[in-house]
């Protein structure tokens, strides 16, 4: 529910940012910079370990499929698929 307030205050807080000034953003001592930069770095890890898993799960769903059926050229064409 409501969607249009929801967007207005979105959007307002995207204007806003160009009116902070840029100390605001890339002072060393600041501690939005240091969260943004640990938080940064976290978010990176995840989505890095999703990817992998991603990866091994399909990998995993091509070899299962590869030696489902019975027809050894479809299932040299899926272990060349990997």
């Amino acid at each position: 529910g409501y969607w249009a307030i929801k967007l207005i205050v979105f959007f307002g807080l995207l204007v806003l940012t160009v009116f902070l000034p840029s100390s605001f953003f890339d002072q060393n001592d600041n501690a939005y910079a240091w969260v943004c930069r640990v938080f940064s770095g976290i978010f990176l890890v995840i989505q890095v370990l999703l990817l992998i898993d991603f990866a091994y799960q399909w990998s995993e769903d091509w070899v299962s499929r590869a030696y489902e059926d019975g027809d050894e050229a479809v299932n040299k064409g899926w272990l060349i698929g990997v």
